[in-house]
């Protein structure tokens, strides 16, 4: 564009002279053109640079892009352990459904007519080395689900302070135990207590597994 604009003012000069002076004129400012240009680049180079070195970004990511880790949400039965009175507490509530179903599939085979004594004396005969673990699985339920029912009537009554006495609160009627306490609820005592119920429970159970009330 320069070199133009100083052809077109050299009229009536020696044209080839007026194009090696615009040659020479562009020549001269295009190396302090590049040279700022150069520089202004250097500066911005080592700029980011310095910012690279310090570890410093910025990252703009939207939340439908981040990665799924599918975390369970804390506390959850995977990762969680239960402690023991929880485990005791789930032990109690599944032995006493346990029991009710019993109970009402026994009623219903005696509300259809079934010889239920002639049952077990066929299932005696027919699978001997079943008869003591089958023994067991019925007495465990009924001898843990009391003794822990106990424990419970004990350990969560409530203190009445207008008389000084223990009672449990029931809709509309207060049962008195003169003897109970508050003690026991505390997590060691709690554990303690809950190792001599499953104790005693098993211990039970397997007398109950060996005795043979006969009919006679």
């Amino acid at each position: 564009m320069i070199g133009r604009t100083i052809l077109l003012k050299a009229a009536g000069v020696n044209t080839r002279l007026a194009a090696i002076n615009a040659a020479k004129l562009t020549t001269s400012i295009k190396p302090s053109f590049n040279s700022s240009s150069s520089s202004s680049s250097s500066s911005v180079q080592r700029y980011y640079s310095s910012s690279t070195q310090q570890g410093f970004k910025i990252v703009e990511t939207k939340a439908e892009d981040l990665p799924k880790n599918n975390r369970p949400t804390s506390p959850h039965l995977t990762i969680y352990k239960l402690p023991q009175p929880a485990i005791l507490s789930i032990t109690h509530r599944a032995t006493g459904i346990a029991m009710g179903l019993g109970l009402f599939g026994l009623a219903g085979l005696a509300i259809t007519g079934t010889d239920i004594p002639l049952f077990i004396e066929q299932f005696k005969t027919l699978y001997p080395s079943l008869v003591i673990p089958t023994k067991f699985c019925v007495a465990f339920p009924v001898a843990f689900h009391s003794l822990s029912g106990v424990r419970h009537l004990v350990c969560h009554c409530h203190h009445d302070h207008s008389d000084n006495n223990w009672f449990i609160q029931f809709p509309n009627t207060n049962i008195i135990f003169w003897d109970a306490t508050l003690k026991g609820i505390e997590v060691k005592s709690a554990e303690t207590s809950g190792w001599i119920i499953v104790g005693v429970a098993t211990a039970i159970s397997l007398v109950l597994s060996f005795v043979t009330i006969s009919s006679a």
